[in-house]
This record gives structure tokens, C-alpha cells and sequence, in this order.
């Protein structure tokens, strides 16, 4: 087997590829390598959204923080921009099959913009009002940082569309 040949030359093989989850796992387990963990697709593609939410959020505190803006102020940006994601992401998702730039897309249904809109009430309400940023210890926002954080989420949302349309492309071509 190709795999043993591998070993025998002082290849340390770290991955094995299946058509299903079972299949790579069985002959990893058979070859005596791994630990019986499989990343499927839904996996990867979870990670590849992680990633975004990950790089927007430590990137903005990082930016804050370099502009010399306190930890709290920089945690504020953070928060918010993790809230932004998951609203872009949420537009993203609704279409898992086909772009979220359609009319219908774009329009969706009264239920996810009531629930946008209530978010973005207590978004405003976590980054606004006193007793909460006292008790989060957080402090507002300007237009500026507004602008910064609508910008990452505009990004993630091209990211998350390319991201899908790539995926449909690979599985349609099988």
C-alpha cells in the first residue's frame, strides 16, 4: 500500500483523503496513524468562516490598539465587530446554494430584518449606554470607527459569497 511505502521512507503521512469521513477513517485507523479525528467538508468550511470572524475581530482590537485607543475602547470595537460579522454572515447563509446579491436576497423576509434591527438595538444600547459600558466596561463609538467596522463587515460578507460560490463550483464539477 501506498501508505506504508510512505512510512518505510521516513514519510510521516498526517493526512488521509476519502470519499466519506468513515472511508479516510477506517484506513488511518488501519495504518495505525491519527487519532481517530475527521475534519469533514462542512468542517473546513466552518473553519474557513472562523478564520474570517477571527482575522476582523483581533484585527480591529489590534488596529485600535495602535491607533491609541484604550483597551476598552479597543474591546468595544471588537464586540461590535463580531456582531457585524454574524449579521453579514446571516445574509450570507440564508442563500447556501446561490449568491445572497439577489433581489430576493436582499429583500428576504420581515422575520430576519425585525431580528437585525433588535440586535442593532442592543448592539447600540451595549455601546451607548452608561450603566452597560460601566458594567462591560466598554465606551463609544465614532463615525469613523463606525465606518471601520461596517467596512470589515462588508469584507467578510465578499468573503463569505466568494467562499460559497467556489464551493459550488467544486461540487458541481464532480
Amino acid at each position: 500500500m501506498a501508505i506504508k511505502e510512505c512510512q518505510s521512507a521516513g514519510i510521516q503521512v498526517k493526512m488521509i483523503t476519502g470519499d466519506h469521513a468513515a472511508t479516510a477513517s477506517a484506513i488511518a485507523a488501519q495504518m495505525g496513524i491519527g487519532n481517530g479525528h475527521v475534519l469533514t467538508g462542512i468542517e473546513l468550511e466552518n473553519l474557513s468562516v472562523s478564520t474570517v470572524f477571527l482575522a476582523g475581530i483581533f484585527g480591529v482590537f489590534e488596529w485600535g490598539m495602535l491607533q491609541g485607543y484604550s483597551t476598552e475602547l479597543s474591546r468595544t470595537l471588537s464586540i461590535n465587530t463580531l456582531v457585524t460579522l454574524e449579521v453579514w454572515y446571516l445574509f450570507s447563509s440564508r442563500y447556501v446554494h446561490g449568491s445572497s446579491l439577489t433581489t430576493e436576497g436582499i429583500r428576504g423576509t420581515k422575520a430576519v430584518f425585525f431580528a437585525i434591527g433588535l440586535v442593532g438595538m442592543l448592539q447600540a444600547a451595549f455601546t451607548y449606554l452608561s450603566p452597560i459600558q460601566f458594567l462591560f466596561k466598554t465606551e463609544p463609538l465614532n463615525f469613523h470607527q463606525i465606518a471601520v467596522i461596517a467596512l470589515i463587515g462588508m469584507v467578510g460578507f465578499i468573503i463569505f459569497e466568494v467562499d460559497k460560490l467556489i464551493l459550488l463550483k467544486f461540487s458541481n464539477n464532480k
